[in-house]
């Protein structure tokens, strides 16, 4: 007589609860041991539940909110978890190939960002590789870029898709910003509106008023005890003054996320107004005004009021903030002075007050991150800081590249004056680009190249994106050394200190003689070196992101463990440090093959 399990004794609503506790694998075991199990083991209540417990991020195609709140019935979420997991393979599979071979990285990382936020799981787990594992450094790295990647496709679609004449698009933009930087934090944008939102609640609450009772309140008292609230909280600026500049100071998921906030002067009235919106207070920030951002906040009982008339100064239905410094309003005579004081007529002045520009206040915002940007680049040259690691939650790299779309974007003006700025942009986006971030070349494509519609840039970008992906698609040349490399001295992946200017930096590759063309010879001044240009030259890596060509009587090997800021960019070359050889190893042996 054939034996039955205990389990099939229990009541169905009991095995589910039972069920609901097993890893997938084990629940797509347990179906085949009998009928009853086949079926208990395919409800979607289980898969809904695998599918949320295993899956954090998921693409906006999936709507999984709405899922959510359906019938459970209305969706497969067998068939989902099964998709997920087919995702999360192909993403492991295809960043395993970029870390095996130079050849069509562009492609392979374009493929993954069709996946977006379904990748992210997957990308999180190459980023947060363990240092024991064989190549860790370029797991992390391309983790690290591939997800930035997802990230920055993000803003800039978010960006593109801005109506500008709509004021509640000012909380889209201060995101996208925080979305193209935000690495593997996870202040997001959901993060984002969740702390504003519970800021406005916390308002509320503290007032112990209801929402109806709130509305009756007069606007100006409305204004001003969510200033003084927010101040209560700390959004009062910055408590260093010393770190006014500091770049995390232009973020808003930063600000909120910091237990101090602290921030610049844009950024605090950038989530006072955010707030105000949300409790019905027409707040914006005034994005032109000279050297400081004030808040101005629209009083509609002034025009509703008797006493008013459209000859009163223009601004008497206005109220305006700096919680940056304060928290009481400022007397709009304050703000009139102000503007005097730096030449603005009266007639400039009204319309400065009532600026509500978007584009202004994205260009003012990409200015800010590329002032400091460079002021903490200028601080590490200085030669009293030499090898200078800033530890900074914001990368310095991505800070500046996502400045330099922002400036290519928000700029405004006529369209010979729009057009002037950003040709004198683009060089230094291309920079960035080709050195940092060649996996844009679709968002360069599609988003850049159309800003430079009828003019030869246009051309030139298209060019350069073709050029890029014929080079990528390309096997790299490959370099033995024989007897015509004899006196190439220094191997791939050696860790050395610049003779002349002391940075730190690694060997990615090597010539036996200087290749770069006559004009970069006399710019830089090569043959007044002692070995000239017939010495070997040396493809580095700096420790400041820089790709250099050095010439060998300047590279000084070092014995020591490579600094932080290094070992985070090595990855791009190498597969991990050696700790015992006191060398990176190389992922490039397919164009380096004796190094």
């Amino acid at each position: 007589m054939a034996s039955h399990s205990p389990l099939t004794a229990l009541p169905d609503e009991l095995l589910l609860e039972i069920l609901s506790y097993l890893p997938s694998e084990t629940l797509i075991a347990f179906q085949f041991t009998c009928k009853r199990g086949f079926a208990l083991a395919r409800e979607d209540i289980l898969w809904r539940n695998l599918c949320l417990s295993r899956f954090k991020y998921w693409h906006p195609r999936h709507k999984i909110e709405n899922r959510l709140l359906a019938p459970i019935t209305e969706t497969v979420w067998r068939d989902a978890f099964k998709l997920r997991c087919l995702q999360n393979k192909f993403t492991t599979e295809t960043l395993k190939s970029m870390l095996s071979s130079q050849q069509g990285r562009i492609h392979k990382v374009e493929s993954i960002l069709y996946l977006g936020e379904d990748a992210r799981e997957t990308l999180l787990e190459f980023c947060n590789a363990a240092d024991d594992v064989e190549d860790v450094l370029a797991r992390r790295y391309y983790g690290n870029a591939v997800l930035g990647a997802t990230r920055r496709q993000a803003a800039v679609e978010a960006w593109m898709k801005l109506d500008l004449d709509d004021d509640d698009c000012l909380e889209d933009m201060l995101i996208a910003y925080d979305t193209f930087v935000l690495g593997t934090r996870d202040t997001d944008g959901k993060y984002i509106r969740s702390t504003l939102d519970q800021l406005a609640s916390g308002f509320l609450s503290e007032k112990s008023i209801d929402r109806e009772t709130f509305d009756d309140i007069p606007t100006a008292e409305k204004a001003r005890d969510l200033l003084q609230f927010l101040w209560a909280k700390g959004f009062r600026g910055v408590r260093d003054e010393r770190n006014y500049g500091s770049l995390e100071h232009s973020f808003i998921g930063v600000t909120l996320q910091d237990p101090e906030h602290n921030s610049l002067p844009l950024t605090s009235v950038a989530i006072y107004c955010c707030v105000a919106r949300r409790l019905g207070i027409d707040a914006y920030p005034l994005a032109g005004f000279p050297f400081h951002v004030y808040g101005a906040i629209h009083l509609p009982e002034v025009k509703r009021s008797s006493e008013y008339t459209p000859k009163d100064d223009i601004a008497n239905d206005l109220m305006f903030i700096d919680p940056f410094r304060s928290p009481e309003p400022v007397p709009e005579q304050d703000i009139r002075a102000q503007l005097r004081h730096v030449g603005v007529a009266t007639s400039e002045q009204n319309v400065i007050m009532r600026n509500r520009s978007i584009l202004d206040l994205g260009y003012r915002i990409g200015i800010n991150i590329t002032r400091a940007v460079q002021n903490t680049r200028r601080a590490a040259q200085n030669p009293l800081h030499p090898s200078v690691e800033v530890d900074s939650i914001v990368d310095q790299e991505s800070a500046f590249y996502c400045a330099l779309w922002a400036m290519l974007f928000f700029f405004d003006g006529p369209e010979d004056t729009v057009a002037m700025e950003r040709k004198r942009v683009l060089p230094y986006f291309l920079e960035e680009f080709q050195t940092h971030f060649p996996w844009d070349a679709s968002l360069l494509r599609n988003h850049v190249s159309p800003l430079f519609q009828g003019r030869p840039e246009h051309y030139v970008l298209l060019q350069l994106v073709s050029a890029l992906r014929t080079r990528d698609e390309k096997a790299p040349n490959v370099i033995r050394r024989d007897e015509t490399t004899t006196g190439v001295k220094y191997y791939v992946g050696q860790l050395f200190r610049h003779k002349r200017y002391g940075y730190e930096g690694v060997i990615t590759g090597w010539d036996p003689c200087c290749s770069a063309n006559d004009e970069w010879v006399q710019q830089m001044q090569i043959d007044n070196l002692p070995g000239g240009r017939t010495q070997s030259f040396y493809h580095i890596l700096a420790d400041d992101r820089s790709v250099r060509y050095v010439a060998e009587e300047n590279i000084e090997l070092i014995d020591q463990e490579p600094s932080k800021s290094l070992m985070a960019i090595a990855g791009r070359q190498f597969k991990r440090w050696d700790k015992d050889r006191k060398v990176f190893v190389s992922n490039i042996r397919d164009e380096y093959p004796d190094d």
